[in-house]
């Protein structure tokens, strides 16, 4: 009879199984202390819910136990998809997110005690999805977009894998809400310039604050900004207060001794917070005069460039070996070249010269991958502590199209400043503008709508060619253009949308009312009269307006009670004094 098997030998038995499978990214860029993927975490329940880079340790310690056989097949499947989408030219970026979004999928599974297979996966990740839509609308931590970004990832991963013919996500209740389409008032631009400008200004005062003298002398830096209040950086050696925690005198003199004054070459190793938040600076401002993509701004190089005018910009070329220019890198506004001049100034004085970074963002212990991105946490955290709204790289170029738009009205030129087609550029940059639309609207009816002054009320668009109005029933009078009773049944009568008009209405409704006060009427049968019909006529346009908003209601009000006063409109005052004196 067989001895029973120990959980340990059992343990033994199934990672051995596993150690011919891998499930690892060899071919993927990693940084130096950067965690290497491996989806051989998927296998082990509450695996995935820990970090990548301490994952891996704990299975071998088996802090998770026994791997689940059960995932393996498609934890394959989905290896080899990954795998493929770098070959295709995935950016290693996209890929690493997409893991670890599907292990954030893995970890709720774990955690809701679901079995997840090739044959289950779908049933699953709807659930996932009711779950992120739970999120969403009921306990308001989670945004739409975020929600749905997170599910297409999943999604772009399990369908090529499973051998689907549909996206999983369209058999879900989560749609994409793009936030595009919105209405603005006449306020919210002006809003958004004047919070971009502030930004813009924070920016500004950090990158004159953080000099070269300033950045060499004694700490702290005191950084006074535009606004009023002051921004006092320490670098990581705070307040002089803090010397009294110290016993003697010497590590007193130590700690002040550290706050003097530094040589520039040791500036980036013992200020390097006070490096990142400048160069952090410099970076955002950069992209908002040249409109470049942050993955595009960061993997610039430094080194000898040469400027040359072209209209009211400036073409920046890099100088060479061998020969004077190459390729324009970017285009500069003329005001922006000095301050850019400075940037490179500080840098050469203050950097390693063997970092050929244009923006050498510093990393404590550490060395990034190259599509490893800034996330300007340090810059965000002041703009925090100042009551600042900040403003990221994408925003800033969206704010710097849309102001080109308004400047130029030219969305071509504007296209080829932004390296976007004209397509593109209107689709994704273009946001709607309430004074701009306000302009193009009026133009536009100048062009195609030449009202002139009518003879009644209003305004008229025949130029003398009056026209009965088409649709309606027989007018009982012949538009014509000299009188106002001919034109109110005219087709190219126009209303005015403002009080005035209201008020001219109302009069001109008085006056048909005494002229019908003073009719008599024939004995036996006898058409209406047919000023009966034009006081019908008006009365529907005033109730236009009252139906049509509170204040258009207000100014109906504002006119009947002038007409009880006896203030009538101008038009009209006259022939009612006439006609009431005569009765």
């Amino acid at each position: 009879m067989n001895s029973p098997v120990s959980f340990w030998e059992l343990q033994e038995q199934r990672t051995r199984m596993l150690s011919k499978y891998n499930l690892s990214f060899p071919k993927m860029p990693y940084g130096t202390h950067e965690g290497q993927y491996d989806l051989k975490s998927l296998l082990y329940t509450g695996a995935s819910g820990e970090k990548s880079h301490l994952v891996m340790d704990m299975i071998e310690s088996g802090t998770f136990g026994c791997p689940d056989t059960s995932r393996l097949p498609l934890a394959l499947k989905i290896h080899e998809e990954l795998e493929a989408q770098l070959a295709r030219g995935m950016k290693p970026t996209t890929v690493k997110n997409r893991i670890r979004i599907l292990r954030s999928f893995y970890s709720w599974c774990d955690r809701t005690a679901l079995e997840i297979t090739a044959a289950t996966a779908p049933r699953v990740f709807r659930l996932w999805v009711e779950h992120l839509l739970h999120r969403v609308r009921i306990e308001k931590s989670l945004l739409n977009m975020t929600a749905y970004q997170w599910a297409k990832s999943v999604d772009n991963i399990l369908k090529p894998a499973l051998g689907l013919s549909h996206n999983l996500i369209l058999t879900t209740r989560l749609v994409a809400r793009p936030s595009k389409y919105k209405v603005f008032g006449s306020k919210a631009d002006k809003l958004d310039l004047n919070k971009a400008f502030e930004f813009g200004h924070f920016l500004m005062d950090i990158s004159s604050g953080l000099s070269l003298q300033a950045m060499i002398g004694t700490l702290p830096i005191e950084i006074n900004l535009r606004r009023g209040d002051v921004l006092v950086e320490f670098a990581g050696l705070h307040d002089i207060a803090l010397t009294n925690s110290y016993d003697c005198v010497f590590e007193r003199k130590m700690f002040a001794a550290r706050r003097s004054k530094v040589e520039p070459e040791l500036v980036f190793t013992l200020r390097k917070s006070l490096a990142n938040l400048k160069i952090s600076a410099e970076l955002l401002i950069f992209i908002s005069q040249t409109g470049m993509n942050l993955s595009q701004a960061c993997k610039l190089k430094r080194g000898a460039f040469r400027y040359q005018n072209s209209g009211g910009d400036v073409l920046v070329y890099r100088v060479y070996k061998g020969r004077r220019m190459g390729e324009a890198e970017f285009v500069l506004f003329k005001e922006y070249v000095p301050l850019f001049k400075l940037y490179l100034e500080w840098l050469d004085k203050l950097s390693d010269p063997s970092d050929e970074r244009l923006f050498p963002i510093i990393y404590t212990s550490k060395i990034p991958n190259l599509d490893h991105l800034p996330t300007f946490a340090t810059l965000y955290s002041r703009c925090k502590d100042h009551g600042i709204k900040p403003l990221g790289p994408q925003t800033l170029r969206k704010t710097r199209v849309n102001w080109l738009l308004r400047k130029s009205r030219s969305p071509d030129l504007v296209a080829e400043m932004a390296q976007h087609t004209k397509e593109t550029l209107l689709r994704v940059y273009e946001e709607p503008n309430h004074q701009a639309a306000a302009a193009e609207i009026s133009r536009f009816y100048r062009v195609t709508d030449p009202a002139t002054a009518s003879v009644g009320p209003g305004m008229c668009l025949g130029a003398g060619r009056p026209v009965s109005i088409v649709g309606a029933e027989p007018p009982p009078f012949t538009p014509d253009c000299t009188t106002p009773a001919g034109c109110m049944f005219c087709e190219h009568q126009r209303d005015l949308d403002s009080q005035d008009y209201v008020w001219a209405l109302a009069s001109y409704r008085h006056l048909k009312l005494l002229e019908l006060d003073r009719y008599v009427p024939p004995t036996g049968d006898h058409p209406p009269h047919p000023v009966s019909n034009l006081i019908h006529r008006i009365g529907l346009k005033l109730k236009a307006f009252v139906e049509s908003g509170v204040e258009r209601s207000s100014w109906l009000t504002e006119a009947e009670a002038r007409l009880k006063e006896g203030r009538f409109h101008e038009n009209f005052d006259g022939l009612i004094q006439l006609m009431e004196m005569s009765q």
